[in-house]
């Protein structure tokens, strides 16, 4: 027995299954903690936007932190502003900063004849819509986490469609993803893989009881695609232990 235990001492801890697994499940672990989330918060710019504010263009392009940039490129999202019945009001984009909560800011669409003195005129009304272009961030190696839409009261809603293309002729003939309603004020819808490679959000403020519907996109969220090399090493990290767990199961059964 002795001579049994001192053989068992002189084993290797490490057999060549244990540190192909370890190994490979570092380098994962590794890999998913590089990971990164990317978030565009349009109710808190540094510049673009102090208060209530009527960008005076149908299109703007944003990056990470709200702000708006000259052209579009990696890392930014651009809005397009629409307007459905008058097409005298030349809508464009909006945007809200000095907000009576937390829950009213964001992007939104201004018409022609609307004041900016009058913060609900600078959201998403029923005959209003936002288009928002991902594909610069999408193209990157992002895909969609969620969005958030905020300025939502008992009787109103915010229609939230996928589009494949960008067509500038309104709202589609399709059902939206979700229609966030009612309170809270703030409400936030999640991605699946169904539709996290989305293009094109199209937000449309919808009428759920009361007179009318004005409502913001506060904010929308990416997160980065696991690259292959980082699924294969994976793979190969679980094989590893597989083969360890086996042999283990070998040692008990001959002992």
């Amino acid at each position: 027995m002795a001579r049994q235990y001192g053989v068992l001492l002189m084993r290797p801890s490490f057999t060549p299954g244990r540190l192909l697994g370890a190994l490979a499940l570092t380098c994962a672990l590794g890999a998913t903690a590089q990971a990164s989330t990317l978030t565009f918060d349009f109710g808190t710019p540094t510049s673009s936007c102090a208060g209530n504010c009527n960008l005076g263009r149908p299109m703007v392009t944003f990056d990470q932190t709200g702000n708006i940039v000259s052209t579009p490129g990696a890392g930014t999202i651009t809005a397009y502003a629409g307007q459905t019945g008058q097409s005298d009001l030349f809508p464009s984009v909006s945007q809200r900063t000095s907000p009576r909560s937390s829950a009213e800011t964001g992007l939104g669409v201004f018409s022609g004849h609307d004041s900016t003195s009058n913060g609900s005129s600078l959201e998403i009304a029923t005959n209003e819509y936002l288009t928002l272009d991902l594909t610069h961030v999408l193209n990157a190696g992002y895909r969609l986490a969620s969005i958030t839409i905020g300025s939502i009261q008992n009787g109103e809603g915010a229609a939230i469609y996928g589009l494949s293309a960008f067509t500038g002729q309104g709202i589609p003939p399709i059902a939206p993803l979700t229609t966030l309603k009612n309170l809270p004020a703030s409400q936030t819808y999640d991605f699946n893989a169904a539709n996290d490679l989305t293009p094109y959000l199209l937000i449309n403020g919808v009428n759920e009881g009361s007179s009318g519907a004005n409502v913001l996109v506060q904010s929308v969220a990416f997160e980065k695609v696991p690259e292959p090399g980082s699924l294969a090493l994976l793979g190969t990290g679980l094989l590893g232990l597989m083969l360890i767990g086996r042999r283990r199961r070998s040692s008990v059964l001959a002992a």
